[in-house]
């Protein structure tokens, strides 16, 4: 009668323990799945800034001020550095 009893307790242990097995593999499964997806929202992000980096880059060699604009220079090269932050390229 002990053993049956035991023996049942243990078989609902197993059964508990493989649930949170599974449970867990699917935080992981998911877990990777997004941290593949930020590599690549990463990688897109980083190609489309650059691609509007040289655009600006382009038309500000196309249209150059006629007088110089005080305080833009500082405030974009803050706006490119806090983008550079975020995207890890410190």
């Amino acid at each position: 009668m002990r053993l049956q009893a035991c023996i049942q307790r243990l078989s609902n242990e197993n059964v508990s323990l493989l649930k949170e097995r599974e449970s867990i593999k699917a935080i992981y499964e998911y877990a990777q799945v997004s941290q593949a997806e930020m590599v690549d929202f990463r990688a897109q992000y980083r190609a489309k800034y650059a691609e509007l980096r040289s655009a600006l880059e382009d038309f500000r060699q196309q249209n150059p001020p006629r007088q110089p604009l005080q305080g833009v220079s500082s405030y974009l090269s803050d706006i490119v550095s806090t983008c550079a932050v975020i995207l890890g390229e410190t």
